[in-house]
């Protein structure tokens, strides 16, 4: 019974407590939680043609630009600039201008866009160095849609129509650039070009008027394709590499191998011969030359080569010319044949 009268009582005590409300009166007004435009869009805005930028950034297209006079369309006056197109097109006006220029700078990013009717070059940066540029469009450009310097970075790009006479390269390059994920067509001189070192993959050259690839000394041309164009199908120099690339229907020699290595490539249906190799120290395996007008393989002038598992048939010279001093054994028969041999049908 006293448990109970003590309960009774502590509950009556909390009843009779007063109990207090908090501030009835409304805050202030509630803040903005939305973004600042610089930071959603972090950059410059350019809005109009021509600009010339001066500082280094992040710089940005908000519009479709047409080119109002004879002046290049973006000069880059700064080192360290990105300027991101945002999918907008830059018309060159058919006026002999460059689309965006820069001279002896160095990290220059240009992105995302599409350049027609330039009819000098679409990006001239040949003396800037260490620029990336990628995900971009190019059609009836004069001159070179693309011309970077060394230690340069080429990707997911579409070139179609490069139509000036003079000897310009839809893709030029200097030294050590590495270009990749790219398509060129319909360009009067050669698709790609590239100095020393260069590491090329994963591209599809088409009709162009002179050879479809071309790179100098210790070089790499990897998962390339090179079709209908007006001279070699793809060359390469010194200490270089051609692996699991195509050449077909090409005007001269589908590839042109001088002192390199050429594994696992197709050569076929090409004008000349499929494969033209020359120098020394040269490995030809497991590549198939068929159809062409002169001969599958060509090892012309050389010697100290290896020449291993080809296949060659159908070419109208003989599907196997070797020069004295390179190894090449050759059959027709499988059955008796080395785990080396070349064949020829």
């Amino acid at each position: 019974m006293a448990k109970f009268n003590f309960i009774l009582i502590a509950a009556l005590c909390l009843i009779s407590t007063p109990l207090f409300a908090g501030n009835l009166e409304p805050t202030a007004a509630p803040g903005s939680t939305m973004k600042p435009l610089s930071e959603i869009e972090p950059g410059t805005a350019i809005s109009s043609l021509p600009y010339t930028i001066s500082t280094s950034g992040s710089y940005y297209f908000t519009a479709n630009l047409t080119i109002p006079n004879s002046l290049n369309g973006v000069s880059i006056n700064a080192d360290n600039v990105t300027i991101d197109l945002k999918g907008f097109t830059l018309d060159g006006n058919k006026v002999v201008t460059h689309a965006i220029s820069a001279a002896k700078r160095k990290n220059i990013t240009i992105k995302n866009g599409i350049f027609v009717n330039w009819y000098a070059n679409g990006l001239y940066l040949g003396d800037s160095n260490n620029c990336r540029i990628e995900n971009l469009s190019f059609s009836n450009t004069g001159r070179s849609a693309i011309s970077v310097g060394n230690n340069a970075i080429v990707q997911k790009c579409i070139i179609a129509n490069c139509r000036d006479s003079s000897n310009y390269s839809a893709i030029s390059a200097t030294g050590q650039a590495i270009i990749t994920n790219c398509v060129v067509s319909d360009c009067n001189y050669i698709g790609i070009k590239t100095q020393d070192r260069a590491i090329i993959s994963d591209c599809s050259v088409k009709n162009c008027g002179d050879a479809g690839i071309v790179t100098s000394n210790t070089s790499i041309i990897k998962n390339c394709v090179t079709v209908d164009n007006g001279d070699y199908g793809l060359r390469v120099d010194a200490g270089s590499i051609v692996e699991s690339c195509a050449a077909l229907n090409n005007a001269d020699h589908g590839m042109y191998i001088n002192n390199s290595t050429a594994i696992n490539n197709n050569c076929s249906s090409n004008q000349a011969s499929g494969m033209f190799v020359t120098g020394t120290g040269c490995r030809i395996e497991s590549n198939t030359c068929n159809n062409n007008t002169a001969y599958g393989f060509y090892i012309s002038s050389s010697s100290s080569n290896v020449v291993v598992r080809n296949f060659a048939k159908g070419n109208l010279s003989g599907n196997y010319s070797v020069s004295s001093g390179s190894v090449a054994p050759a059959t027709s028969n499988p059955g008796t044949a080395s785990a080396w041999a070349n064949f020829g049908f």
